[in-house]
């Protein structure tokens, strides 16, 4: 396993190095499985292995017997600065989160300072609304909700911060959505993300970062 890791990330860095260089653009057909593993003499395993993690991080396309595609994703300096340290699959995840917990608890606290929470309601009352349709939109919404945390804190850099690496934020709800729904239903999530708005709209600084807190504790969720 640790073998099909490390040579995966031979791919892994060949493709990124590709969109620096221009070489690949949004649209772009990546070289079939067989083609990759040949050309760079690894295992058609390594090759999906690799894939699958740019897949996961927004910058492949993968359709179902079409091929791989670049997505229309901008590889920006702080993705260039962390991406060499975003592919250990075991723990990838783990850590996204732990990245999510130490900037979203704060923002949620930041953001109570807020005059105008509005957008925040919308985002609430088209989850409540909307529980019963598709899981894309729910998802949807849910990144949207987080967004808008972010936006009400009123900090740039921590805002351009966030903007720089929204595909993450993206992977981790979609992560952690199935996660707690493996235990929980669509109306659990709801009711912990109306709570978040409620102690924001309050100005409630301490209930909001408490509840933005349990809201990331996956195992708590899960064992709900």
């Amino acid at each position: 396993m640790t073998n099909e890791i490390k040579t995966s990330q031979i791919i892994i860095d060949e493709i990124i190095q590709r969109i620096n260089t221009k070489q690949l653009t949004a649209g772009s057909k990546l070289p079939s499985e067989r083609v990759m593993a040949e050309t760079f003499n690894i295992s058609r395993a390594s090759v999906r292995e690799a894939f699958s993690t740019l897949k996961n991080l927004g910058i492949v396309n993968i359709k179902q017997g079409g091929g791989a595609y670049v997505t229309d994703f901008k590889v920006d300096p702080l993705f260039d600065a962390i991406a060499p340290f975003l592919f250990n699959k075991e723990h990838l995840d783990d850590d996204i989160l732990e990245f999510r917990k130490i900037l979203e608890v704060n923002a949620a606290g930041m953001a109570c300072r807020a005059a105008s929470t509005s957008k925040l309601k919308t985002i609430v009352d088209q989850m409540i609304s909307s529980m019963e349709e598709t899981s894309c939109l729910a998802a949807e919404l849910d990144i949207a909700f987080h967004q808008e945390i972010y936006r009400l804190s009123n900090n740039v850099v921590l805002i351009q911060a966030m903007a720089c690496v929204a595909y993450l934020l993206k992977h981790s709800i979609d992560i952690n959505r199935d996660e707690i729904l493996r235990n929980a239903s669509d109306q659990v999530l709801v009711q912990q993300h109306q709570a978040i708005y409620e102690a924001i709209t309050i100005h409630d600084k301490e209930l909001a970062m408490r509840l933005m807190s349990e809201h990331l504790n996956i195992k708590k969720n899960k064992e709900r």
